[in-house]
């Protein structure tokens, strides 16, 4: 398997042009400026102007290849197109590797500095080829049209500004480079910027339907994305085995699938260590940030995510062809999350230690925070309200902990746990959720500490089927049926709670074995203070 065949939602296999030496061509002399009417071979450094457009070439022909304008020599070359087309007989978007033979201009044969500048290259299998020649290639407003790839540059420093990429089967693909693209519009191509094993700097472009990817890094590092509108593309901006980069003040708006993918593979390693931070990420059709499969250590903050597909932000570690890979220790900060379709911030098998904290989460479809099968996760300081199921809904969890959080108005249950043991629920405000405030299934030897538990519309606490649970210091206080009420459950302790002013009763045992109900303040309730029922025995109710 090599990068290319890997690149998620691939791109168009890109054409590695050799160098043309032996083009037989016009030398600039030792004026100032050389004027190009035709293809031509530059063979000495200077300044070059095109003084009309070159239509339906065929280019130079060199072994199997051909190309219009090669560079072949060393020191500074400028081209300055004057307005003018460079235009070929057509690219071939669905040709094969081989195939790809055409090429408007071609520096593999030079050395040194290369400016282009206000010139459209058009209908060749690769606009502008530069393998492992130019050492700085800068173009400024150049366009790039209808090729099979707009620009292939392999090694050396891009640098393109000003510029335009239209209708490319691939704008451009970039291997082992730093690549700069600054202030350019990309639109409509089948693949968008792609940097493999290299370094880009992707600032202030509007980067816009294109059909895979509209920004991509895959492996390398260090890239930067700063301040681009990426908008209606397959997926907006997506990271693969790729560290450090830094992802902030974008638009990531609208596009079909994901917004930001992050994601690693077995064969090039995690993407770790990654940035995403102060991006609007809105409208997508599936998730507005999902972070997948081999991604370690990376910060998604202060982003906001709204009115996405499907979740809002999502951790998992398996990606959509069910290969599995970690997403360790990443963590998610200090975002406004709402409005996402289904939930919040979910978080999926594979998600191991990701810290959930100080998000405002809130009117999402679904639940608030949705933890499945995650191993490792904290909820701290976050606001969890108004979400059209649960505020927070754990299932298959381990070593979960739920701590300072404000859960409010959510439609079900404030917190919710299903077949999940060993969690620590602690110093949370539970409050006007429209069914209990926090419930608990199937679910084992987790604790219930300093919690307040008020205004719920059912039970504060209903446990059901689950057993060697610590209640423990918790207010649960005008609540719309018991206060705590226990099903089925056996060997819990109900100790030191203050259980006051609920509609029904204050505790109820029901078919529950083993409990210790002691030391709590029970007053004021609608119901019995302490109700126990249905064959339920073994349990110690004292000191209440």
């Amino acid at each position: 398997m090599n990068i290319r065949d890997g690149l998620v939602f691939g791109v168009v296999t890109i054409v590695v042009l050799s160098m043309f030496g032996g083009f037989v061509g016009v030398a600039a002399g030792q004026s100032d400026v050389t004027e190009i009417d035709d293809c031509m071979v530059l063979t000495e450094p200077g300044r070059y102007v095109l003084t009309s457009d070159v239509r339906n070439s065929e280019g130079l022909a060199y072994d199997d290849y051909s190309a219009c304008l090669v560079v072949n020599t060393d020191g500074t070359v400028v081209i300055d197109g004057d307005g003018h087309v460079v235009d070929g007989q057509g690219g071939d978007a669905d040709a094969d590797e081989d195939d790809h033979r055409t090429a408007g201009l071609e520096a593999g044969g030079y050395f040194g500095n290369l400016t282009v500048t206000d010139v459209t290259f058009s209908d060749w299998d690769t606009g502008i080829s530069s393998e492992g020649g130019a050492e700085n290639l800068t173009l400024e407003h150049v366009t790039l049209t209808d090729n099979t790839v707009g620009m292939f540059g392999y090694g050396g420093i891009f640098v393109i500004r000003d510029s335009t990429f239209r209708d490319n089967g691939v704008a451009l693909y970039t291997e082992f480079a730093t690549t700069t693209v600054e202030s350019s519009l990309v639109e409509g191509n089948g693949g968008g910027l792609v940097v493999n094993e290299g370094q880009g700097v992707i600032v202030g472009n509007d980067v816009q339907n294109n059909e895979r990817v509209g920004i991509s890094f895959a492996v390398g590092g260090g890239s930067v994305v700063r301040n681009n509108d990426v908008t209606d593309n397959g997926v907006g901006i997506q990271i693969w085995s790729h560290n450090a980069a830094v992802v902030e003040d974008n638009r990531v708006t609208n596009n079909d699938r994901h917004g930001i993918l992050v994601l690693g593979a077995d064969d090039f390693g995690d993407s770790d260590g990654n940035v995403i931070r102060d991006n609007e990420v809105v409208g997508n059709g599936v998730n507005g940030i999902y972070l997948v499969d081999f991604t370690v250590e990376n910060v998604v903050e202060h982003n906001v995510v709204r009115d996405n597909g499907n979740d809002g932000i999502g951790v998992q570690g398996f990606n959509e062809n069910g290969e599995y890979g970690p997403a360790e220790r990443n963590v998610v900060r200090s975002n406004l999350v709402e409005n996402n379709r289904d939930d919040g911030i979910s978080l999926g098998e594979g998600a191991i230690d990701t810290d959930v904290v100080e998000n405002e989460i809130s009117d999402n479809g679904g639940d608030g925070v949705f933890v499945r099968g995650a191993e490792g996760t904290t909820l701290d300081g976050n606001e969890i309200v108004g979400n059209g199921v649960n505020g927070v809904n754990a299932v298959r969890t381990s070593d979960l902990t739920v701590v300072d959080n404000v859960v409010d108005a959510n439609r079900n249950d404030g917190i919710g746990l299903t077949n999940t043991d060993g969690a620590t629920v602690e110093s949370n405000n539970v409050s006007d959720n429209g069914d209990d405030g926090i419930g608990v299934g199937e679910s084992d030897g987790n604790e219930f500490a300093d919690n307040d538990v008020t205004g719920n519309g059912d039970d504060g606490f209903f446990v059901r089927g689950s057993d060697e649970n610590t209640l423990e210091g918790n207010v649960v206080r005008d609540n719309g049926d018991d206060g705590i009420y226990l099903l089925r459950a056996d060997s819990n302790d109900i100790v030191d709670n203050e259980v006051v002013s609920n509609d029904d009763e204050s505790i109820e045992l029901d078919n529950s074995d083993d409990n210790l109900v002691e030391n709590n303040d029970v007053s004021n309730n609608g119901g019995r203070e302490i109700l126990v029922r249905n064959g339920s025995s073994g349990n110690v109710v004292r000191n209440n």
